[in-house]
């Protein structure tokens, strides 16, 4: 198995077991996110369970931009986020 491979398994494996551990303890997670959004798989096995997922998006202990092109890609961010 080349090294990438086991490295996707082995997360596959952590995330399967924070969902059962999330299943046991309650039926919702919030994810703080500060610099990675966790994988499809994570999301689609939460919903084939009926594990509720609250996503923070990656802003945070920071001061932001508002100019116009800033929260255009802010915008854009989100809506790819929560629509993909």
């Amino acid at each position: 198995m080349q090294h990438d491979s086991v490295i996707a398994l082995h997360q596959n494996i952590i995330i399967i077991i924070i969902i059962i551990i999330i299943i046991i303890i309650r039926s919702d997670c919030v994810v703080c996110t500060v610099q990675v959004y966790e994988s499809d798989m994570f999301y689609d096995l939460a919903d084939q369970l009926g594990v509720m997922i609250w996503q923070d998006m990656m802003f945070a202990c920071a001061l932001y931009p508002t100019d116009d092109r800033f929260i255009a890609n802010v915008r854009s961010e989100i809506t790819h986020q929560v629509h993909d």
